[in-house]
């Protein structure tokens, strides 16, 4: 396969998307509702703690999917770079372009996957009690990480055409 088929591949389907979309909320769902099922169980009461975790369960899913979607607005963007920019024989731009893709996928699965797990294995502490909240999962350096980074990422991103679009004006003139 050449390299110019491969830069027109994507993982960021639409089946995948929805995929994604699809299983995340379902899978907090039955989480809540495993909750309220064990409180029936228990005979126990339904409290505070219990009637939140339905709007901490609609964020979750939500932050899943943001990360997704950030990562797709991005990717969008550098194909589209490509399109514009990369049209004749491989330069400069072609080779930072798809290390920028190639940083952006990873970018978006590490911190999918970070946010999926920022409790480890006790995905119940994502909705539990703060006590168990605050000693199970990462929050503070996980929201900088990511804000940080994304802002990075957007800067790079938008600053990438800056040079081929300066040096075509230059040939104009």
């Amino acid at each position: 396969m050449s390299t110019q088929s491969l830069s027109h591949v994507s993982y960021a389907t639409p089946n995948s998307i929805i995929a994604v979309g699809a299983i995340f909320p379902i899978l907090s769902i039955f989480a809540v509702i495993l909750r309220f099922y064990t409180r029936y169980v228990q005979k126990a009461a339904l409290l505070v703690d219990d009637w939140l975790t339905l709007p901490a369960m609609i964020e979750y899913s939500i932050q899943l999917l943001q990360v997704v979607a950030l990562g797709c607005i991005k990717l969008s963007v550098l194909y589209f770079y490509r399109r514009i920019f990369c049209t004749g024989k491989p330069g400069l731009f072609n080779y930072v372009s798809q290390v920028m893709i190639g940083l952006t996928i990873a970018w978006t699965i590490s911190f999918f996957f970070a946010l999926l797990f920022k409790c480890g294995t006790s995905f119940y502490a994502a909705w539990g009690n703060i006590i168990d909240f605050k000693t199970k999962c990462l929050f503070i350096g996980f929201q900088n990480g990511l804000a940080i980074s994304d802002f990075l990422f957007d800067f790079i991103i938008l600053a990438l055409p800056i040079p081929k679009v300066c040096n075509s004006i230059d040939r104009k003139t």
